[in-house]
């Protein structure tokens, strides 16, 4: 849509009592017509939208990068990282290096 939009992350952030799970906070750009934003924002109720870590230690939105247009549709995405995520081996127990970077799709409403 042309109008910026932006993330805020607290990558130390407690979800549901999980220790450093993460979280994003994504706003929408506004436009001429919408309210403008105030001085102080409440991410839990201003946030457009709220992109959760699950596990302990994650720390999802360590890093946020633009990411381009990876799927062609016009839009800008956003790549979230969680550096410490650790995926499971074939046993189950976690391997040593891992880390994992989410997609957030761009859109015309944001």
């Amino acid at each position: 849509d042309g109008i910026g939009a932006f993330a805020v992350s607290a990558p130390f952030a407690e979800v549901n009592g999980v220790s450093e799970a993460g979280r994003v906070y994504l706003f929408y750009g506004r436009g001429p017509a919408d309210e403008p934003w105030p001085n102080n924002i409440n991410a839990f109720d201003e946030a457009d939208g709220i992109f959760y870590g699950t596990e302990e230690g994650h720390r999802v939105g360590f890093r946020l990068g633009r990411a381009g247009d990876i799927n062609g549709d016009g839009y800008d995405d956003l790549a979230i990282g969680a550096p410490l995520y650790r995926p499971l081996n074939s046993s189950g127990a976690p391997v040593s290096l891992g880390g994992r970077v989410y997609i957030q799709w761009g859109s015309p409403s944001d």
